[in-house]
C-alpha cells in the first residue's frame, strides 16, 4: 500500500457527521487504532446495532465516500475501507448490506494487483453467505482460499491461516451434514492450533468444543460430555477480564452443556462468566445482559423460573432504554419471557405476552426472521395448551409455509414446525393429515439427524403425547416404548427430556389399566427429576400429581394394595404437599392447582373417616367441607356417611384426566 495514500486518508475531514458522543468514540478510536483494530470493530459493531441512526454506517460510509472522491474507486484504501465496513455488518448480522459491499470491494480488488485484503474479504464474504444458507457459495469461496493458502511458502503464519480456513470450511461442512468431513477438519485444525499457540490457547479449546458439537449431532452423546466437562475445568481457572476470549468460548461452552442436558454445569459456568462481565462493564452493558440472556434460559430450563424471569426483565428494561421497545434486541427477550410463563403452565399469561410480541417481532423483524418464526411455534404450542387448535392450525400452517421456503424441507426448525402441526391436527381429529406430517417428519428427521438424535427423540415424544390425547393408546405405547429406550442410551437416563419420555409411557400404561407399571415409572421419574431439576418445577409438581391420581385408582381395585384406605391418606397428603407450590408456579387458575385444591379435605381426615372416603371413590363425587359440617351439626355420628349422600350437596367429579407432559421444541 502507498504511504501517500496512508497519509492522504488520515486527513479526510469528519464534516457533515452525525455529532454523537458514540460517533466521536468510534472516530477517534479509529484514528488511533485504525480501521481494522478490534477496538475500532466492536465499537462500530456496537453503533450498527442503533438502527434509528445508524450511526457506524454513517460514520464509515462517510470515510468510504471521502475515500473514494480522494483517492477513486479503486484505490487500495477504498477498497480497504469497503471490506472491513463489510466485515462490520456481519458481525453486527446485517447480512445483506455485508453482502453487497463485500461483493463489490471483492470485484475491485481482483482487478488489483494482489490486494492484501483480498483474502480477507473472500472469507468475511464466505461467513455472510453460510448466514444466509448459501452454503455451496461458502464453500467454494473458502475452497479458493484455501488452495491459495496451500500454495505459500511454508511457515509457522501461513499454517495458522490454513487452520483458521479449515475451520471456516468445517463449521460450512457441519450445515451441509457432511460430519464425518467436518469431524476430520476440526481435528486438523486442532492439531496445529496445539502445537503452535499451546493445549490452552482459546482457539484451542475452541475446535475442541466444535468436536463436541460434531459428536453429538452424530448421535455420539457420552463422547461430546467428556470433551464439554473436560473444556470446562480447562476454562474456569483461566476466567478473568485479562482474557475476553475465553469469557466468550466459556458461554458458548455452557451452552452446549445446556443442549446435552447438563444444566447445573452450564448453570455454573454462566454464572462465572456473568460475575466477571458485571464486574468489568456493569449490569448494563451489551456483554453483560448477553450473559443474563444465556443464564436466564438454563435456568428456565432447571426450573427456578423467579430467577429466570428477574434476569429476564432486567433485560428487556435495558434494551429498551437503549434500543427503544420496537426493536430485536429488545422483542427476542420479550418473547423468551412469554416462554417462561408456558413452561411455568401459565397459559393465559403466555398467551398475551405472546400474540402481542409476535405481532411486534412481524413488523420489526419480518414474517421470516428466525427470532419470529420461533416464538410464533412457542405461541402454537400455547394455543394446543388451551384448547385453541384452530388458532394453532392457523399459525401452524403459515410458519411451516415460511420455513419451507426460507429455510428448505430438511432443516430441523423446519421439521420442529413440521412435527407441531401433526400434533394440532390430531387434536382436531384430521388424522390423514397428521399421519402424513407424521411420517414426513420421521423420514426427513431420520435423514437429517438419525434416529437417537435428542431432537428426533422429542419430536417423536410429542407425536406419541398427541396418539395418547387421542386414545390411540396401542400407537401411542409403541412409539412412547421406542423413544424411552432410544433416550435412555442418548441423551442419557437422568436427562430431563428423558424424564418427560418416562412419565408420558406411565401415562399410557395409567389408561390402559397397567396401573402398577404406571406408579413404578413415575415414581422412578420423580426420583431422577429431583437430582436433576428443581423441586418445584413443574415436571415434578405434575408428576407428583399423577402419582397421587393412580394411587387413588389402586385404591380401588383392594387386590392391588394391601391398605386401600392408608393409600388413599397418602396419596391426598400429597395432594396438600404440593399445592401451594402449584399455586406460586404455575398460578391459581391451573387446572392442576385447581384438582389439587377440589381434592384436599380441609376439616375431615380420610383416615379417620375411611368411609367418607370411600363414599366419594364409590360414587365418583367430591364431599365438601360444607356438607361436613352441616352432617356433624344436625345428624347423628352413625348415620353421617348415608346422610352426606342423601343430601346431595357434592358437585359432580368426572374422574380426573393425568395430565401430560410434553417436551417442548424451541
Amino acid at each position: 500500500m502507498d504511504d501517500s495514500e496512508t497519509s492522504e486518508l488520515s486527513f479526510i475531514s469528519s464534516d457533515g457527521l452525525v455529532v454523537d458522543d458514540l460517533i466521536l468514540e468510534a472516530q477517534l478510536e479509529m484514528e488511533t487504532c485504525g480501521i481494522s483494530s478490534l477496538c475500532t470493530r466492536r465499537r462500530l459493531v456496537e453503533l450498527t446495532y442503533c438502527e434509528k441512526l445508524d450511526l457506524a454506517q454513517e460514520l464509515i460510509d462517510a470515510l468510504a465516500k471521502a475515500a473514494r472522491e480522494s483517492l477513486g474507486q479503486q484505490s487500495y484504501n477504498t477498497l480497504h475501507l469497503m471490506a472491513n465496513l463489510g466485515a462490520i455488518y456481519e458481525e453486527a448480522e446485517k447480512y445483506s448490506e455485508a453482502t453487497l459491499l463485500l461483493v463489490e470491494a471483492l470485484d475491485g480488488m481482483k482487478s488489483l494487483d494482489e490486494h492484501p485484503d483480498l483474502l480477507f474479504c473472500k472469507t468475511v464474504l464466505a461467513k455472510t453467505y453460510k448466514h444466509q444458507q448459501h452454503f455451496t457459495i461458502a464453500q467454494s469461496l473458502l475452497t479458493e482460499i484455501l488452495e491459495d493458502k496451500k500454495q505459500r511458502p511454508t511457515s509457522r503464519e501461513n499454517q495458522l491461516d490454513v487452520a483458521a480456513t479449515q475451520f471456516d470450511m468445517a463449521s460450512i461442512y457441519i450445515e451441509q451434514k457432511f460430519l464425518d468431513e467436518a469431524r476430520s477438519l476440526f481435528v486438523m485444525a486442532k492439531r496445529v492450533w496445539m502445537k503452535e499457540l499451546g493445549p490452552r490457547h482459546p482457539k484451542t479449546l475452541t475446535a475442541i468444543l466444535r468436536l463436541a458439537l460434531v459428536y453429538n449431532k452424530q448421535g455420539r452423546s457420552q463422547d461430546a460430555k467428556h470433551l464439554l466437562t473436560s473444556l470446562k475445568s480447562i476454562i474456569v481457572p483461566e476466567l478473568s477480564p485479562e482474557h475476553p476470549d475465553i469469557l466468550s468460548l466459556a458461554s458458548d461452552v455452557a451452552s452446549a452443556l445446556d443442549d446435552q442436558g447438563l444444566y447445573h454445569d452450564a448453570e455454573d459456568l454462566y454464572r462465572q462468566t456473568l460475575k466477571i462481565a458485571e464486574g468489568c462493564h456493569g449490569q448494563e452493558h451489551s456483554d453483560t445482559l448477553a450473559c443474563m440472556e444465556n443464564l436466564s434460559c438454563t435456568l428456565v430450563g432447571l426450573g427456578k423460573f423467579d430467577e429466570a424471569e428477574k434476569l429476564q426483565r432486567h433485560i428487556i428494561e435495558a434494551r429498551e432504554k437503549t434500543f427503544g421497545y420496537k426493536h430485536a434486541r429488545t422483542l427476542i427477550p420479550m418473547a423468551k419471557l412469554a416462554y417462561t410463563r408456558y413452561k411455568q403452565g401459565q397459559y393465559q399469561n403466555a398467551m398475551a405476552r405472546g400474540e402481542e410480541v409476535t405481532k411486534t417481532m412481524q413488523d420489526v423483524m419480518g414474517k421470516e426472521h428466525p427470532s419470529t418464526l420461533a416464538a410464533l411455534d412457542n405461541l402454537v404450542l400455547v394455543y394446543q395448551e388451551l384448547h385453541r387448535f384452530q388458532d394453532a392450525e392457523k399459525i401452524g400452517i403459515d410458519v411451516l409455509a415460511c420455513r419451507l421456503r426460507v429455510f428448505g424441507e430438511e432443516d430441523t426448525d423446519t421439521l420442529s414446525s413440521k412435527a407441531n402441526l401433526a400434533m394440532t391436527y390430531m387434536n382436531l381429529r384430521s388424522y390423514t393429515k397428521a399421519e402424513k406430517l407424521t411420517e414426513e417428519v420421521l423420514k426427513e428427521g431420520i435423514k437429517a439427524l438419525g434416529e437417537t438424535h435428542p431432537t428426533m427423540l422429542t419430536w417423536l415424544n410429542n407425536i406419541a403425547t398427541a396418539w395418547l390425547e387421542t386414545g390411540f393408546l396401542a400407537q401411542a405405547e409403541k412409539l412412547m416404548e421406542i423413544v424411552l429406550e432410544s433416550s435412555t442410551k442418548v441423551p442419557g437416563r437422568e436427562h430431563p427430556d428423558t424424564i418427560i419420555a418416562m412419565c408420558n409411557l406411565a401415562m399410557c400404561y395409567k389408561k390402559q389399566e397397567r396401573l402398577v407399571e404406571a406408579l413404578n415409572l413415575m415414581t422412578e421419574a420423580t426420583r431422577l427429576s429431583v437430582d436433576q431439576l428443581s423441586e418445584n418445577h413443574p415436571i415434578i409438581l405434575i408428576n407428583w400429581y399423577n402419582i397421587a391420581m393412580v394411587r387413588i385408582e389402586l385404591a380401588k381395585k383392594a387386590s392391588l394394595v394391601e391398605d386401600p384406605i392408608q393409600n388413599l391418606d397418602a396419596a391426598l397428603g400429597v395432594l396438600k404437599s404440593i399445592k401451594p407450590s402449584m399455586a406460586n408456579v404455575m398460578g391459581a387458575d391451573h387446572q392442576y392447582t385447581i384438582e389439587c385444591t377440589r381434592r384436599i379435605h380441609s376439616n375431615w381426615k380420610p383416615i379417620d373417616h375411611p368411609e367418607w372416603l370411600l363414599l366419594e371413590i364409590d360414587n365418583n363425587l367430591l364431599i365438601r367441607p360444607s356438607q361436613i359440617d352441616v352432617a356433624r351439626a344436625i345428624i347423628s355420628p352413625s348415620s353421617a356417611s348415608n346422610s352426606v349422600l342423601q343430601m346431595n350437596m357434592g358437585q359432580g367429579l368426572s374422574s380426573p384426566s393425568l395430565p401430560h407432559l410434553t417436551a417442548v421444541v424451541s
